[in-house]
Parts: C-alpha cells; structure tokens; sequence
C-alpha cells in the first residue's frame, strides 16, 4: 500500500448538481499530490447525469487519478464496500456528495496522524453550511440536530472556542480511517447495516466500521483545525424528516452495540441514562424539539434491540 497518502472515497447518489462542488474543492486543495494518493467516485446506482460530471474530471484533472466506480446494489454501506475494495493506500478519506472542505483540510489532517501513531479513526471539525434563510423553527432544529446532521459544531467559532468533538464515536462525514483493517473486514463479510438508500435513512454503518477499527488496538482521534462543511438543505430542517433521522440513529446506535461485547449489559445501561436525559428537558421550544427527537431516538434504539 502506498504509504502515509490517502484515498479520497467519495460515496453519491444522483449527485449531478453536487458533486462538481465537491471535487473542486478537492482538487483546490494546497499540495493535493504530497497527500492524496488518489480520488474514487463510487455512482450508487444514480439515475441522473452524474456520471458525465465526473468523468469530466477524468480528462482535467490526471495529476491526481480519478478512477469511476458504478455500485448497483443500492445502499451507502455498499458504496463504501466498493470504494475499499478498488483502495490501495494506507489511510481512506470518505466524502459524501454535499462535504466541501476548506483549502488546508488535508495539510491539517496529513500532520494530525503524522503525530499520533495509535489513531486508527479521525474525524475534522464539520459545521452546517445554509445556503437559505432559515425560519426560527429551522434554527431551532438546526441547533438541537446537529449531531444526527453529522455536524460537530453550529460555526466555526464554536469550534475555535471547543475544539473537541460532541461525539463519542466517529461520524462519516470526512471520517479518515486505516485501509488495513477495512481489507480485514471485507474478508469477513463486510458491515451489518445497508446504510442510507434512496428512500431509506438507515444508520450505523459508520459506527460499525469505526468500532471494527478500534477493536484491531486503534484509538479514535480529533483533528479540530481541518474544517469541512456539510450542505444541509431546507428538506432536512423539517419535522417530519428530522423524527425520521433521530429513529433511524437510534436504531444504528443499537446496531452498533449488538456487536460490542458484553452487550447486554451495556444495553442495559444505556437504556437507564437515555431515560435519565430524557427527564431533564426544560419546556421552553427549543427543549420540546429536543424532547419530541429525543423520544424518536429512544423508540429507534428500542426498536432495533427487540428486532
């Protein structure tokens, strides 16, 4: 495997309108060839035009390889498959088709693991870009789901003042993770969760791969100063679609313990402090959002338990 470089994985769905964005911003990057090996475009069974936006990329950009990758078998966990099985560097950075990355993400993230030999798992700083005027409701929700919208800070002040991630597990959004152990895996039988489909929101992929991971002696890793920001569109800011995520986390978290030994037990304990927090919110608007999703998630972590 070609070392201490990365494969850029970048895993999308009908993304014509997107995923030119994206690869901009990748091939923008400073000193793109001391750091990436090279870029993979996985076409989960897309059935618009992009295919012909990326193969664009082919012809501009060969300084950097860009190879095409069609998945038919729908599903961001087989999308994934597919991008680790054509990698052949020692470390995999997975992009969906609405992360933009700033200018230095890989400088930043190349020095991040450069020092800590452990990590097997890091993830950036990840702040919500909106490119819409949002309503106060939408604020609200924003705030009390930026977790489940794979976001570790509201802006980047925030993460100036917290450098630290919210989250005890890594999330996929520019998740930076060992090939080695990913090979392994495959011969396994790859992951339990089929991921997010068209019409499904599904979870707990990354947690799956991100444990696998850690259980070969890696440990989880921060790197607050590569900065990326997810799109989240008004769609996502919706009632209806934010209940619909916080169950399906719920249900990936579940999944994810059902692997972990001695799951039982901290099932049970997950169980108790769920049902604590529960208890704490305050009744003002923003804490009956958090309530209501907070609700959804405990009935998807019990749902998938049971099942």
């Amino acid at each position: 495997m070609e070392s201490n470089l990365f494969t850029v994985i970048i895993c999308c769905y009908n993304g014509e309108s997107r995923i030119a964005s994206v690869l901009d911003k990748i091939y923008d990057q400073k000193n793109l060839e001391k750091y990436v090996y090279e870029i993979i475009v996985v076409d989960n069974h897309s059935t618009d035009s992009t295919k012909q936006v990326i193969m664009r990329y082919t012809d501009e950009e060969a300084r950097i390889p860009l190879r095409y990758i069609y998945e038919d078998k729908c599903g961001l966990s087989n999308a994934r498959r597919a991008g680790v099985e054509a990698c052949h560097s020692e470390w995999i950075v997975f992009f969906d088709d609405d992360n933009h990355i700033q200018k230095n993400w890989f400088e930043e993230m190349w020095r991040y693991i450069s020092v800590n030999n452990r990590i097997g798992i890091v993830n950036g700083g990840v702040v919500p870009e909106i490119s819409f005027n949002m309503t106060k409701d939408e604020l609200l929700r924003l705030k009390v789901s930026l977790k489940v919208l794979a976001c570790t800070h509201f802006n980047e002040e925030e993460l100036i003042d917290h450098p630290v991630t919210p989250f005890r597990n890594p999330i996929g959004a520019g998740m930076v993770i060992r090939c080695a152990p990913l090979k392994k895996l495959l011969e396994n039988g790859w992951l339990s969760s089929p991921g997010r489909t068209k019409g499904e929101l599904t979870s707990g992929e990354d947690g799956e791969m991100a444990f696998y991971v850690k259980e070969q002696g890696y440990d989880f890793g921060f790197c607050s100063k590569a900065i990326l920001y997810h799109e989240i569109s008004r769609v996502r800011l919706q009632d209806d679609y934010l209940k619909k995520i916080w169950f399906e986390i719920g249900r990936g978290v579940a999944l994810v313990i059902k692997k972990q030994r001695m799951h039982t037990i901290k099932s049970i304990g997950y169980n108790i402090i769920l049902e604590i927090r529960r208890r704490r919110f305050i009744r003002d608007k923003e804490n009956m959002y958090k309530e209501r999703y907070y609700s959804e998630y405990i009935r998807g972590y019990k749902y998938e338990w049971k099942n």
